[in-house]
């Protein structure tokens, strides 16, 4: 005979291990824990609150059975079950997963479909279920809480929901008393579940539904991937050297690098295509050369300040696949009669597989052969790296295919002072490199039509300011100052955007004018400075984040996940970028510091790394994230959240090079207090111009009428 549990109102069916369970027990809300959905109903006192939760989720649905449901109803136990195999009265369809977008990319979010939820989660708000694995059930809407669907927009769904392909995530029974929850939301904590600040109102909803006549606590948790800090946090005075020892151990940590030693290089980073159920996120596995220049400025720079000589072995191993070993730098590109004669490819090798299965995602440009693929502003940011490292190193051999790199993108950058953002081996063959040196400045491509783009050109046009500096060639000044006024002549108005984003682009012209000011300093320079600086400073926070703000608003859901973009929806959204601007910033604005000594723009600085510094990932559960920066942050709400729809490099991404290497690096520099232009200031790499220039840039070549010219 079956024994009541006496005094028990609230009955939860689970394993040990549920985050409900946990929270619940941090709240004191009182509860009985039982082992089958069976004795959940028998044993609870009528009128009780039952909670059966998924315990086999994804693997198998949970079995519940039709007694169970029928007992439940004539002890008028009010029952809340998760990801069931079958509902009284209702069809129940086979188990599903958010839509994929056209790289991979999951492109459904739930949302907010009641207003059962309270003020603090109003009706069309959105939030997301990493690694949905859901039931499609047949059931009027009026009745549902939770949908999910592809929906545009940062917080709100703008555009309401699709007319089809949406489904209940939460819903109560047509027939009353039975809350069903389509997939499991007690995995809410393991699976990070966003953003944190909504899941106490879902789950306060929830348990007023199963025992309307209890008290509710204020319910909170901790999230296993945070902040390292609040935003009011007094930060502790080494926190800048903290924080940059952080960064420098991700790498480490991450298990990204594909050997130790980094002689086999490392993958991409971690994106967000996939959060999975335990937490985990997936990995990206190209082997990328931009990203190893990068990484091993931060290798190098940590060396340096922590005192540690492997890094300086991984940073030197870094370099050396670059420049000597990788299929990227070999081939045509070291046959003095071909096109493309100096380049390095985009790609080292190819995605690697050997991983473990569900880590692995592959983006588009996986199914290429990336090593015949010349981005230009890859290029420059490994030189860049590269440069680094050899100066901390006291390494002179790198020097000589970093100069055939820059001569062979400058000889492929037209007269007007721009350069293709891609160019591709078969292109550069046919056409040959004078043809791009002549001719090419109007001809961009579907992927950058307008030549305006600094996402593209300014970290180019540095790199050539840079080597103008060691080597006095005048070519590289004139073409690229004619390049950078042409810029600045269609400012604002004029620029194009590589992901629809004015930040993207302003950030990244701060550098190239920062170090034209090095070579050039002349008032029409400096106001030039002056107007982006202004821009971005217009841009900053009151908590140091630079705010995203969008050229062109997403006007449909269907426009959702399908193309390179923003994370947010409005410029009224709070959200910062860590990919494509605020990295970029905070090392624009140290270097413009640097050369014109401005109090504001070193404020400004400051004001950034701080929140840098507040931002970084903290995880005790997850060290392969934990010191690492996420591509996105939402500044008010204080949490990893925006609007998650680039295809490619999404909201939880974790970029190497470009994101973790350049926070880093640029914090070491300023806790050595340098500047990059200064850290490289005695490179050797002039040395080999003598030699290279008559052979990939001929007089006659130089001597070539720029009858283009307007």
């Amino acid at each position: 005979m079956e024994t009541t549990l006496k005094g028990s109102d609230l009955v939860l069916c689970c394993g040990e291990d549920n985050d409900l369970l946990e929270l619940f027990r941090r709240h004191e809300v009182a509860f009985t824990r039982v082992a089958t959905p069976g004795d959940a109903v028998k044993r609870s006192p009528r009128g009780a609150g039952v909670m059966i939760l998924a315990e086999t989720y994804p693997a198998e649905r949970t079995r519940i059975g039709t007694g169970v449901f029928e007992d439940a109803r004539a002890r008028g136990v009010r029952l809340y079950v998760e990801y069931p195999a079958e509902i009284p009265d209702l069809e129940v369809g086979p188990s599903r997963t958010h839509k994929k977008g056209i790289y991979g990319a999951n492109i459904d979010r739930e949302v907010i479909t009641s207003e059962e939820f309270g003020f603090a989660l109003k009706k069309w708000r959105i939030v997301l279920i990493h690694g949905c694995r859901y039931v499609p059930v047949t059931v009027d809407a009026a009745h549902w809480h939770i949908a999910t669907a592809r929906v545009s927009g940062c917080d709100t769904a703008v555009f309401g929901l699709p007319s089809d392909d949406v489904w209940p995530i939460l819903f109560e029974h047509p027939a009353g008393g039975i809350l069903v929850a389509t997939t499991k939301l007690s995995q809410f904590r393991t699976a990070r579940y966003a953003p944190a600040d909504a899941w106490p109102s879902i789950w306060s909803m929830i348990l007023r539904w199963v025992r309307p006549e209890g008290s509710i606590p204020e319910l909170k948790y901790t999230p296993t991937v945070r902040p390292a800090y609040g935003r009011a946090a007094v930060l502790p005075t080494n926190a800048q050297r903290t924080a940059m020892e952080r960064g420098v151990g991700w790498f480490g940590r991450s298990g990204l690098f594909i050997d130790p030693s980094g002689k086999e290089g490392f993958h991409e980073g971690f994106n967000s295509k996939e959060i999975y159920q335990d937490g985990r996120q997936a990995i990206s596995p190209q082997v990328r050369t931009d990203c190893h220049g990068e990484v091993s400025m931060t290798m190098a720079l940590g060396a340096r300040l922590l005192r540690d000589p492997r890094l300086l072995e991984v940073a030197a191993n870094l370099n050396d696949a670059i420049y000597f070993t990788s299929p990227a730098a070999k081939g045509p590109r070291l046959q003095p009669a071909s096109p493309s004669y100096g380049l390095i490819g985009g790609d080292m090798k190819p995605g690697q597989t050997d991983l473990p299965f569900d880590l692995v995602t592959t983006t588009g440009s996986d199914k290429h052969d990336g090593a015949g693929i010349y981005y230009g502003d890859d290029a420059a940011r490994h030189v860049l790296g590269s440069a680094v490292s050899a100066a901390i190193l006291s390494r002179n051999d790198w020097d000589e295919r970093m100069l055939m790199e820059l001569l062979a993108n400058f000889r492929t950058t037209g007269p007007w002072g721009f350069r293709k953002a891609r160019l591709e081996e078969p292109e550069i063959q046919e056409m040959g490199w004078r043809h791009f040196w002549e001719e090419s400045d109007g001809q961009w491509g579907e992927e950058s039509p307008s030549p305006c783009v600094p996402h593209y050109a300014a970290y180019l046009w540095a790199v050539f300011l840079w080597l103008y500096d060691k080597t006095g060639f005048k070519p590289l000044l004139e073409r690229t100052e004619r390049g950078i006024r042409n810029m600045m002549y269609a400012y604002p108005d004029g620029w194009g955007s590589a992901n629809n984003c004015h930040e993207t682009e302003r950030c990244r012209m701060l550098l190239p004018l920062a170090w034209l000011l090095r070579v050039a300093d002349t008032p029409e320079h400096r106001e030039w400075l002056r107007e982006i600086v202004e821009y971005v400073l217009a841009a900053q926070h009151a908590s140091g984040a630079i705010r995203h703000r969008l050229i062109d608003e997403t006007t449909t859901n269907e426009q959702y996940g399908t193309a390179e973009c923003a994370l947010v929806q409005s410029n009224s959204d709070s959200v910062a970028d860590m990919l494509y601007a605020t990295n970029f910033a905070l090392l624009g604005l140290h270097e413009a510091a640097a050369v014109t000594m401005d109090p504001a723009i070193s404020q400004a600085e400051d004001r950034l790394t701080d929140f840098l510094m507040r931002i970084q990932i903290r995880s005790e559960t997850h060290p392969e994230l934990d010191g690492g920066w996420y591509r996105g942050f939402d500044f008010k709400r204080w949490d990893y959240w925006g609007s998650d729809g680039d295809h490619g490099w999404g909201l939880w991404a974790i970029e190497t090079g470009w994101t973790v290497g350049w926070i880093a690096s640029t914090m070491a520099m300023r806790e050595m207090g340098t500047c990059l232009w200064d850290l490289t200031a005695k490179s050797t790499i002039g040395r080999h111009m003598e030699h290279h220039r008559p052979v990939m840039l001929p007089d006659d070549a130089l001597s070539v009428p720029l009858r283009h010219l307007r």
